[in-house]
């Protein structure tokens, strides 16, 4: 049976829309064999595709995603993305999970802005977040807080430090008798990141005022230790008090900001010094996880658990507490795909180039194979063993040869997500491309 006019005219307007993303993301060779380095490099987000600058040392060629399984592993991955870029209402969520390089914010950031610009008017979503002010450490820029009160924090990564952490890893309490935070939640393009509903992850004996907003609802979940605050109405900002009797404390582990539309999240979860074995110490991880529907993980753990002199690195037990945090994944969404990046090279105590990274490096390939994953394979695009010499040279790495620059997370996010792009737009182009060339 012939379909009729209206819908006709719906599926051309669909394949317009699609096909003008397919060219986006096909245009990706192209941009990363730009031959110049700009004279200046703005950190402000501009719409894809970015012209990546040239260095000498930089393995563009190698600039990919690996599928150790085959091509076809992602392909249930990239459905549900087609399903957040093509119908309303869907969301696709994205976790980056790391240490010191996700706490920063500047390299989660950058790609949560490629991600939420890959079409016009996608709708942004905040995600989860930790609010480092009150832990007097860093944090991402683009959320703003105002520390109410005296905060004592407690990190996983601390072998010392003991809290019944979550999925963030960080703990802040105060005995304070006002104590709370103001949040302003900034994009780069100075708008704000509206949201519906804002979950406080935290001991919920105790109830904030939420003062100046008076929610539509607040939903209390005592088994996952969260309080949702939510309005019919959008929200940008908000101040949160706990007022205290004598001898009480609060605990807060985290945050999550939401909306009601579809789209892109991208949670982010990082602490500084933390490694697989710091998370595997979070006990209430894997009940937390079930609020992020994650349909990506992207790992990035290991520059830390490699930090050790290479007699003392065992590989097997490494990819044994990766299996673990997957499985914690996998508990709550069986579908769940995951992207490994290998170590960034280092130098062990800055003496020596870190060849730990090597064997990162085979251990997150195995690790993708076996779970029919994808490898990101930061070591070899930034030029392998000793590379970091040269990213400290032009300005893209700190002087301890482990951590980079702003300027040099802000790169490694572009070539990542220049990769990731790559491997979508081949599938958009075979799905709707070449099938309606086909059908022609």
């Amino acid at each position: 049976m012939l379909l009729g006019n209206l819908e006709m005219e719906k599926i051309s307007m669909k394949f317009l829309a699609v096909t003008g993303i397919v060219a986006l993301f096909s245009a990706s060779m192209a941009v990363l064999n730009t031959s110049e380095t700009p004279k200046t490099k703005s950190l402000d987000y501009e719409p894809v595709p970015l012209p990546l600058p040239h260095y000498d040392f930089l393995k563009l060629d190698k600039n990919e995603l690996i599928f150790p399984s085959g091509p076809n592993a992602y392909q249930f991955l990239w459905e549900k993305m087609d399903q957040a870029l093509f119908e309303e209402n869907s969301t696709f969520n994205i976790v980056h999970m790391g240490g010191s390089h996700v706490q920063a914010g500047v390299l989660s950031e950058r790609l949560r802005e490629h991600f939420q610009n890959i079409t016009p008017g996608m709708d942004a979503k905040r995600g989860l977040f930790f609010p480092f002010k009150l832990a007097k450490t860093n944090g991402p820029s683009n959320l703003r807080f105002e520390r109410i009160g005296e905060w004592d924090a407690q990190r996983c990564a601390h072998n010392k430090h003991q809290a019944i952490w979550g999925m963030c890893g960080m703990e802040v309490s105060s005995m304070s008798d006002t104590c709370g935070l103001d949040l302003f939640a900034i994009r780069s393009d100075s708008s704000r990141y509206g949201f519906h509903a804002f979950t406080l992850i935290h001991n919920v004996e105790l109830q904030p005022d939420l003062t100046l907003l008076h929610p539509d609802q607040v939903i209390v979940d005592t088994l996952l230790r969260t309080s949702t605050y939510v309005w019919e109405e959008a929200q940008d900002s908000l101040q949160l008090r706990f007022y205290l009797d004598e001898g009480q404390s609060v605990s807060i582990y985290g945050g999550l900001l939401d909306n009601n539309e579809g789209g892109i999240a991208y949670h982010e979860i990082g602490v500084n010094g933390a490694s697989t074995k710091s998370y595997l110490r979070c006990e209430q991880m894997p009940k937390e996880l079930e609020l992020l529907n994650a349909d990506l993980v992207v790992f990035g753990i290991g520059i830390n658990d490699a930090y050790m002199s290479k007699s003392d690195f065992n590989k097997e037990e490494f990819k044994l507490r990766y299996k673990e945090l997957a499985e914690q994944f996998r508990a709550v969404r069986p579908n769940v795909q995951f992207l490994w990046i290998t170590n960034n090279d280092s130098y062990y105590r800055r003496k020596h180039p870190n060849k730990n990274a090597l064997v990162v490096q085979e251990a997150m390939y195995e690790l993708a194979e076996e779970y029919n994953g994808a490898v990101y394979d930061l070591f070899e695009v930034m030029g392998g063993l000793g590379s970091i010499l040269d990213w400290e040279k032009a300005g893209l790495a700190k002087a301890d040869k482990i951590h980079f620059s702003r300027e040099g997370y802000v790169l490694q996010a572009d070539m990542m997500f220049e990769a990731i792009r790559q491997a979508y737009g081949t599938h958009l182009e075979k799905k709707y491309l070449t099938n309606n060339s086909n059908q022609e």
